[in-house]
């Protein structure tokens, strides 16, 4: 072969190796224009997915004891010693134990916590200590300070499907015209007599029920001796009632039998008249 053959496949050769060397980097060029395209596009679902949990996050309503503390409900209860000692040795722990599951690690702490002494004890039960002091206060400030709940609040509360008792219906019993009233229990005739006087020596009674309590109460703690007169009214209207009641059920049989008696001659009389067609209609034919 002559040289100058030997020199232009040479050239062929050098111009193919570059060729397929330019062929190779644009390749990987392309595949790395490719992989950070696809990385941009993964960040991009990323953002997109993390923007709408935090948007979902801020609609989702508070819970209901974030809303109780808004509205200055009761004050947070002291944290108790152990919850303390959790805090503080926790990262102690995880860097310790980090193969260790949440739970496992949780188990793990509660193991030292009880094999610990009273000494060691001690720092974190001061803790709960001085917490519980300031909470017992604040907790007297609140029910002092705390509105009585409205009517509204409690039918709203009873409701709840929660809290809500089967309440038995209340069968009321349909008033008879002209029936006697019934007879008025000595407790009444107290409630009667005392109530304004029970009012004006306990000022601080403004509620129906507060002052129905109140009486109940008095009612009980009275001896048989202070009894006695309302026992006696209550014994008189008992008379009363049976008096009426006995005259208006004589009064009620009368009646009955008086319509039963003129639905029957009212009946008797149609039969008859019936009967007198029946003869007027056989004659005619």
């Amino acid at each position: 072969m002559s040289k100058r053959t030997k020199d232009s496949d040479s050239g062929e050769s050098e111009e193919d190796s570059k060729q397929s060397e330019e062929e190779a980097i644009s390749s990987e060029e392309s595949s790395e224009d490719e992989e950070e395209e696809k990385l941009t596009a993964s960040k991009k679902i990323a953002a997109a997915e993390a923007k709408k949990k935090k948007k979902a996050a801020a609609a989702k309503p508070k819970s209901k004891k974030s809303r109780k503390d808004a509205e200055g409900g009761p004050p947070k209860k002291p944290t108790t010693a152990y919850v303390h000692y959790l805090r503080d040795k926790r990262p102690e722990f995880q860097a310790k134990f980090a193969d260790l599951k949440f739970g496992d690690l949780s188990k793990k702490i509660s193991a030292a916590w009880k094999s610990l002494n009273e000494t060691d004890k001690k720092p974190y039960q001061d803790k709960y200590l001085e917490e519980k002091k300031s909470y017992t206060v604040l907790l007297e400030n609140y029910k002092k300070n705390k509105k009585p709940s409205t009517e509204s609040e409690e039918s709203s509360e009873d409701s709840s499907p929660k809290k809500r008792k089967k309440k038995k219906k209340k069968v009321v019993k349909k008033k008879i015209p002209g029936a006697p009233k019934q007879a008025t229990n000595a407790y009444m005739y107290f409630q009667s007599a005392e109530r304004e006087k029970i009012k004006k020596e306990n000022p601080t009674l403004k509620t129906l029920p507060q002052m129905a309590k109140k009486m109940g109460e008095i009612w009980k703690s009275m001896k048989e001796e202070d009894k006695k007169p309302y026992l006696e009214l209550a014994a008189q209207d008992k008379i009363r009632y049976e008096n009426e009641k006995k005259i208006f059920t004589e009064k009620q049989e009368r009646e009955k039998k008086e319509k039963e008696a003129k639905e029957a001659k009212e009946a008797k009389e149609k039969e008859e008249e019936d009967d007198d067609d029946d003869d007027d209609d056989s004659g005619e034919s």
